[in-house]
This record gives structure tokens, sequence and C-alpha cells, in this order.
């Protein structure tokens, strides 16, 4: 093979991955729009917004069951227990709202809207925070697994494992 020939395979390559990633973000970002009728009220962050918080105080709220929890979370985030049981210590942070793909965290971040300012819902939940690039912990260790309801939902990146 020639130069020109590594060129092309490795814009193709490239390009086939991108495309790959994109339709992902865009299957997540069409059950994201559906779910989100039930909770238009609620203002939602995207993977890339929340990257860009910087000096505020921010707080996640992981709202999936504890089997899911068990495989994995963002860093730092807390459960609704743990939220519901110290609302006084939270009292001056934002709080960002996940679950899987966004929809009972929406729910749930409506709820909380009824309390108090500052509630947003993670768009498209921690699968879109994964294949946005973010990363996921269990016991403060880094994973490549994540948590999901079955195939319809395993939209996950190349190098993570989706457990259900």
């Amino acid at each position: 093979m020639n130069k020109l020939h590594y060129i092309l395979l490795f814009f193709f390559s490239f390009t086939f991955i991108s495309c790959s990633n994109e339709s992902d973000a865009r299957k997540i970002e069409k059950m994201y729009r559906k779910y989100r009728q039930s909770f238009a009220e609620v203002p939602d962050k995207s993977f890339k917004s929340v990257q860009a918080l910087k000096n505020d105080k921010w707080i996640f709220i992981d709202v999936r069951e504890d089997k899911e929890r068990a495989v994995s979370v963002i860093k730092g985030a807390i459960n609704k227990d743990t939220y519901l049981n110290n609302k006084t210590k939270y009292h001056d942070h934002k709080i960002i709202v996940y679950c899987t793909i966004g929809y009972r965290s929406g729910l749930y971040a409506r709820e909380l809207l009824k309390e108090r300012k500052n509630i947003y819902n993670l768009r498209g939940g921690i699968l879109a925070w994964i294949n946005g690039g973010g990363l996921l912990y269990i016991n403060s260790k880094e994973t490549k697994q994540v948590h999901v309801y079955g195939p319809k939902w395993n939209i996950v990146p190349e190098n993570h494992k989706a457990v259900w």
C-alpha cells in the first residue's frame, strides 16, 4: 500500500467511527426527546454544558435503583435518600439529576422544582454522559461498565460494557 491508501484508510475508518458515535448520540437524543414531554418544565444540561461548569457548587443526584448504582456512577454523585436526608447541606448547590436515559431523573427533577430552583436534568442521562466521553466510577475506581435495562438501551460506546 502506498501513502495515499493509508491516508484514505485512516480517513474512512475515522469517518465510520464518527458516524457510529453520531448515530448513537442521535438515538439517545431521540429517546430523550420522547420522554421529555413528561417534564417539559424542567431545564436540562447536556454533557458538554456540564463539562464547561466551573466555580459553582454542583451536585449530581443519581435516581437509579441500588442495583444500577452498584455497577457505576458519575464521580461524586449521591442518591435520592442522601439528598433527602441532608437537604440543608445542599441548599446552596445547583443540582443535576440523572438516570439511564433521563426519564426517571426528569420526573424527580420536576418534583424538586416545586421546592427549589437550580434543578437540572442530565439530558440523555448516563448514556449521553458516557457517549460524550464522561467517566464512570465504582468504589472510587474508574469503570467501563454501565447498567442499562436491556438491548433497547444498550447504546454504549465500544469500549464500555452494558449490564442488565
